[in-house]
């Protein structure tokens, strides 16, 4: 016999001796046997609601589940890191209901920092936000999760021991969810989410969805991680991790036919590092290829992002600046010649620090040339003035 029929059949016989003693029985019995049917009452009204509550959490929970499947398989034909991380933020808004999610992310660099990667909200994707700490469990609520490899519940986030109140403060957190982001065994990052606008409680069942989506979340972002390695194999240099003379050439033509197309101006930067053989023979070449990584380094964390900046070869590098003047561009490449020799340049133990200069040519469409490749002539004519009249400094070839 099943729990339905055993508690069916208890209901049966207690309402029947419930109705016997009120029949028969005298005012007290009378008085009890009300008393009882009211208890009756109460007790399975109570474990009706209580079983129609569960029903319902299993339903949600089952509901959570198949969405997160449907949602692998989505996530599976996705290779764009950016689109992969737009898929688990939107879904989690949309699919398990939270107002806010955000994923922060291991550095590759020795594992040492935790680093605000994305977030959306039900209005859109956040904007403005950017945070990075210290991956220390006795520093962080963030770090904390990521190397225990533990989900928490923050229901008093201002008050909390481990959370870095940096983190509270900017995104006003309350109670929010973590959940690590574990792939092979390895963690990779950490998810937050929060009901941060309507306040509602984070639910136990819905933490244990929430893993489950993190596990088969971080296998993407793994899989778009490798994906995106291989194709800068193509167009990234090897050394210095900025563009490559192959990509340089393949963007050159392109953006010099949208000028032509949109009457448009399209300025190059052609920069050589001056003195860079001596440097290379009096230090050695692991010297050398420091000096490079960190020359294209303090370059390319000051150009916009509508320039495309790539080695050209050896100790020679390009900038291309659509829709650039030339007057423009001698600018740009005036504040990059002084950014270079302002600064100190170290070696790996500190015991070398020079200066460096560098030489820097420049060239335009449609002022100075016709053809896409004469932009690249054009300025390596300026650099070479710029070398022959003392070198740091830079010329335009006319």
């Amino acid at each position: 016999m099943n729990e339905k029929k055993i508690s069916a059949l208890i209901l049966f016989i207690g309402w029947i001796t419930c109705l016997c003693l009120f029949i028969i029985g005298d005012q007290i019995l009378k008085n009890f046997s009300l008393i009882m049917f009211t208890g009756l009452v109460i007790y399975y009204t109570v474990d009706a609601y209580r079983k129609s509550e569960h029903i319902k959490r299993i339903e949600t929970l089952n509901k959570q589940i198949s969405y997160i499947n449907n949602l692998t398989e989505v996530l599976r034909g996705t290779t764009k890191l950016e689109e992969v991380l737009t898929l688990i933020l939107r879904n989690l808004i949309d699919g398990l209901k939270f107002n806010r999610a955000l994923i922060f992310i291991v550095t590759s660099d020795h594992k040492q920092m935790i680093k605000y990667c994305a977030g959306y909200t039900k209005e859109g994707k956040i904007t403005g936000f950017t945070y990075t700490t210290v991956l220390d469990k006795e520093k962080s609520i963030l770090a904390r999760s990521i190397i225990e490899k533990q989900a928490y519940i923050i229901t008093d986030a201002p008050n909390n021991y481990y959370c870095e109140q940096s983190l509270v403060t900017s995104l006003n957190l309350k109670e929010f969810g973590l959940v690590p982001i574990i792939v092979k065994n390895d963690c990779v990052g950490v998810i937050l989410v929060d009901n941060y606008k309507d306040n509602t409680k984070i639910e136990e069942d819905t933490m244990e969805a929430l893993k489950v989506y993190a596990n088969q979340s971080g296998l993407a972002i793994e899989d778009a991680k490798m994906h995106e390695k291989i194709e800068n194999l193509a167009i990234k240099d090897g050394l210095t991790d900025i563009y490559n003379h192959r990509y340089f050439q393949e963007t050159l033509i392109k953006e010099f036919e949208k000028s032509v197309k949109d009457n448009s101006n399209l300025s190059l930067i052609f920069i050589d590092i001056d003195n860079f053989k001596q440097y290379n023979d009096t230090y050695g070449h692991a010297e050398g290829d420091r000096l490079l990584q960190n020359i294209t380094k303090l370059i390319n964390n000051n150009l916009d992002e509508i320039a495309t900046f790539a080695r050209y070869g050896g100790e020679e590098f390009v900038i291309l600046l659509p829709g650039i003047n030339k007057k423009e561009a001698f600018i740009t490449a005036e504040k990059i010649r002084k950014l270079v020799e302002e600064h100190t340049f170290s070696s790996a133990d500190n015991t070398i620090n020079q200066k460096i200069t560098i030489s820097l040519g420049v060239s335009n469409y449609p002022e100075d040339v016709k053809r896409p490749e004469s932009l690249t002539d054009i300025a390596d004519k300026g650099l070479y003035l710029a070398k022959k009249s003392g070198k740091n400094k830079v010329c335009i070839y006319t």
